[in-house]
């Protein structure tokens, strides 16, 4: 049995009505049910965003926050 998608905002799937959630286009890991969901939850999600979508030479240099640092290269998140 799979889990149910739901939106990466107001958290509707399918048993709400949600006909079809969108992808983010830059890192394909969040799902949103519509534009105004996925621009409220830019704030939060433009923090992974961008590291998500990096190869994993780029990401093993990029600093988030200046106190979080992808470490990619052995597949782990260190702070």
């Amino acid at each position: 049995r799979t889990k149910e998608q739901k939106c990466g905002h107001c958290k509707k799937g399918a048993a709400e009505g949600v006909a079809e959630l969108k992808a983010c286009a830059r890192c394909k890991s969040a799902s949103y049910c519509g534009k105004e969901c996925q621009k409220a939850a830019w704030k939060q999600h433009k923090k992974w965003c961008l590291a998500l979508s990096l190869s994993k030479e780029e990401a093993a240099v990029v600093k988030i926050r200046g106190d979080v640092q992808l470490q990619c290269m052995m597949g782990n998140w260190a702070g």
